[in-house]
């Protein structure tokens, strides 16, 4: 399962990312609703564009931590699926904006809602295996407090 996550997560990233580049400039705006544009841009820093020239600071910082996930993901530890399905978001988004980084030197955003940075689906991958995995540690939490309570009570 987890293959087909970062398989799909970069193919569609990828297919966005191709169809925003030929069709738009570098920070040509499209409006599609009053709220969202679609804005093209090169980020050579990190979420939100901050720190903005660390391409290739980013690029061996986006490495170590692919690595690192990766390793976690296939050491053959028993993760709940939960876990599984994070790291494979997290890993999809971060190829395909390590991508960006080594073929524009720089991750390209695009989606623009106007209140908040420029982003793009690989962040969106990111982003939803961050929130993943924060609910798994509240839930696993919760549920040991739960279990260690019941205990107590006889």
């Amino acid at each position: 399962m987890a293959y087909f996550i970062i398989l799909s997560v970069i193919l569609i990233d990828r297919f966005v990312k191709f169809l925003i580049v030929v069709n738009l400039d570098f920070y040509e705006t499209i409006q599609v609703f009053p709220f969202f544009n679609i804005t093209l841009i090169k980020n050579t820093g990190i979420a939100f564009s901050l720190f903005q020239g660390g391409n290739s600071h980013m690029i061996l910082i986006n490495s170590v931590v692919i690595l690192f996930i990766s390793w976690i993901l296939y050491s053959g530890r028993q993760e709940p699926k939960i876990l599984r399905v994070a790291y494979a978001f997290i890993i999809g988004g971060a190829l395909s904006n390590m991508w960006d980084r080594i073929v524009y030197s720089g991750v390209i955003d695009y989606l623009d809602f106007k209140v908040w940075p420029v982003f793009n689906v690989a962040d969106i991958s990111i982003s939803a295996g961050a929130i993943l995995i924060v609910y798994n540690i509240i839930t696993s939490y919760k549920n040991k407090k739960r279990v260690k309570d019941a205990s107590h009570t006889f």
